[in-house]
Order: structure tokens, then C-alpha cells, then sequence
């Protein structure tokens, strides 16, 4: 029988008969896979407490079948039960782990995505940072590991570095007051954010993490990346 191991997080569970789950994990090295914790609802059962929503640890599988690992043992790393504490905190978190399902692909390498994802759940689940900060660097990261990152320090379309002051989606970006008569929808942008986006691009999580600005700004790049998830994705944040 063989056994694979994984650093894997809970996205997803669901009971199944009288004491199983069936869990989605968010791996380093598959992806987004099925799993079957049989057992898991017993109250005596040490699966109980490392196969909740969130939950982070080591995973022992086996035996796939219909689609389906089956778990051997899980050493759980951490819960991040800080998220239960704010409602508003808890939403954020459910509408990040909602994208990677989204997005993830079964026997991916997804190690980048992953990192992501656990930066974005300790900040938001153990930290004051600002829940919309989290946002945005979350899904901009995340376009750039899935490489399709918007263009934001040259006119999408001439490649030219002045005046860009308008966001066009579906040419993928910034674009020049040259090119902007060229381009059918398009919306004003302030260079605040597109400062911002293309820092978050260029630099390290960290480094990212750190910023402190103005909700209200936050709130325009969040609005600005909801229009390109929407364009190159057709996915609604």
C-alpha cells in the first residue's frame, strides 16, 4: 500500500455517514485533492480536531479510490482558530480558500499558491492587519503565480511609461493617454494604485504585508482586480 505525504490544508468538509468526512485539501505538492477521514465526527477520533475548515498540517494518504485518498494519520501544524474571533475576518478567509478551489488544479505542484494562502489566513486569523490590505495582496499575488499578473508599470498596449492613468481589462492593464481613444471599456486609475499593484508584483509576501495605507485605497484595488479576475477569469470576488 502506498502512502503519500503532504502538507495540506482544509478547504473544504463535509460529513458522510455516521462518523466520516470527506475533506478537499489544498496541497504543496497535488493540488487540490478529495480525501476520506473515516472516523473524523467520532468524539475519540484524533482526526477530529485536524480535519476542520482551515486546519494546516501533515497528511498521510493512501489508496485512491473513486477519486478519493484516504487519510492515515495527520499531524496538525496549526487551526488558525483566530478567525472564529471576527465575523469579518472569517468571511475574508472562506472567500480566499473559495478562489483557490476555484483555481487550484489536481496534480499541480501548487507550493507558491500554498504559502500564499497560509500567509493570508495568519494575518487575517493572528494579526490586526487590515482585512482589505490582505485582499489585495492575496489575489494579486495569486494572478502573478498563475502568470497572468496585470500590466501595470507600461501602457499594456505600446509598452510606453507616461500618463498611464486608466485601467483597461482586456487589453490586461494600464494603459497610456495615447492608446486610451484606441480602447472600448476602460476606467479611470489613480497612480496610487497602480503604485501599489506593481509593488506587490515586484516585491517578496513580507515585503508586502508591511504596507499601511488608506482603507479607501485598498477598496479601489480590490474594485480594479474584481474587474480582471472578471475579464481574464469570469470569476466574481
Amino acid at each position: 500500500m502506498e502512502m503519500i505525504k503532504v502538507k495540506a490544508v482544509v478547504i473544504a468538509e463535509t460529513k458522510f455517514g455516521e462518523n466520516d468526512k470527506l475533506l478537499t485539501l489544498f496541497t504543496d505538492t497535488l493540488g487540490a485533492i478529495n480525501v476520506s477521514a473515516k472516523g473524523a465526527t467520532s468524539r475519540h477520533n484524533n482526526l477530529k480536531s485536524a480535519t476542520r475548515f482551515f486546519c494546516y498540517g501533515d497528511f498521510v494518504l493512501y489508496d485512491k479510490k473513486n477519486g478519493y485518498y484516504t487519510i492515515s494519520e495527520v499531524s496538525p501544524i496549526t487551526d488558525f482558530m483566530g478567525l472564529s474571533k471576527d465575523v469579518d475576518r472569517l468571511c475574508v478567509a472562506s472567500e480566499l480558500v473559495k478562489f483557490i478551489k476555484f483555481s487550484s488544479v489536481e496534480n499541480e505542484e501548487s507550493k507558491q499558491m500554498q504559502r500564499l494562502l497560509l500567509n493570508s489566513l495568519h494575518f487575517l486569523a493572528n494579526t490586526d492587519k487590515n482585512i482589505n490590505l490582505v485582499r489585495c495582496i492575496f489575489y494579486i499575488k495569486a494572478l502573478f503565480y498563475m502568470g497572468i499578473p496585470p500590466v501595470m508599470e507600461e501602457c499594456a498596449i505600446c509598452g510606453g511609461i507616461e500618463d498611464l492613468y486608466c485601467f483597461a481589462p482586456e487589453e490586461g492593464g494600464a494603459i497610456c493617454s495615447l492608446c486610451r481613444d484606441s480602447v472600448g471599456y476602460k476606467i479611470p486609475m489613480e497612480k496610487a494604485v497602480r503604485e501599489f499593484i506593481a509593488f506587490v508584483l515586484n516585491y517578496p509576501e513580507e515585503n508586502s504585508f508591511g504596507i499601511v495605507a488608506e482603507n479607501a485605497l485598498y477598496e479601489q484595488i480590490v474594485q480594479t482586480l474584481k474587474i480582471f479576475l472578471k475579464t481574464h477569469l469570469s470569476y466574481d470576488i
